[in-house]
């Protein structure tokens, strides 16, 4: 999903899987609630970022790492590929001699 604000979405589908994400994303330090329906559209379920100039590169790179773990754990379609749009638009979002980290919030 494109994004033009700093709201990141990542849509996993499922909501039981969408809760399974949230709460392994949790156990690995990263905050997120997921967003299901009624909040969204049935099968549309997704967890977000919201992309700060706060955060550092290594915040960053350890959330993509545990989204990376996540996806294998859990088999998540086109997961790989909306990460890898995700971190196009965080470098275009953020200016180099930013930092910059995710906040994951519902």
């Amino acid at each position: 999903v494109k994004s033009d604000s700093q709201i990141v979405p990542i849509i996993i589908g499922e909501s039981k899987k969408t809760l399974d994400v949230g709460k392994f994303m949790l156990k690995n330090g990263i905050f997120v609630q997921p967003i299901r329906f009624p909040t969204v559209k049935k099968n549309s379920a997704r967890i977000r970022f919201s992309i700060t100039a706060w955060h550092t590169k290594k915040q960053i790179n350890d959330t993509l790492s545990i989204l990376e773990k996540c996806n294998k754990k859990f088999k998540i379609s086109q997961m790989d590929q909306q990460v890898n749009l995700q971190l196009q638009q965080l470098q275009q979002l953020c200016p180099m001699q930013c930092q910059q980290q995710l906040i994951l919030y519902s």
